[in-house]
């Protein structure tokens, strides 16, 4: 995003609705900051490129839990 960044991003939507179920999607499966973004509140994550069947298959399984 060339404004801010998944962190920022993650913040301003937990400061909206603390309980927001955020799936994060990157492009770069080494970045540490998927990780610190998902120990961050987010709950998921997926690596870019997907299919449609897996994006669905990660966000239906954070809306189940």
């Amino acid at each position: 995003m060339p404004v801010m960044g998944g962190q920022e991003c993650l913040q301003g939507l937990l400061k909206i609705n603390q309980f927001a179920k955020v799936v994060v999607a990157s492009g770069y499966t080494a970045d540490r900051s998927v990780a610190d973004t998902v120990a961050a509140g987010a709950r998921g994550s997926i690596n870019k490129p997907c299919t449609r069947t897996e994006a669905l298959e990660e966000i239906r399984k954070v809306l189940d839990a």
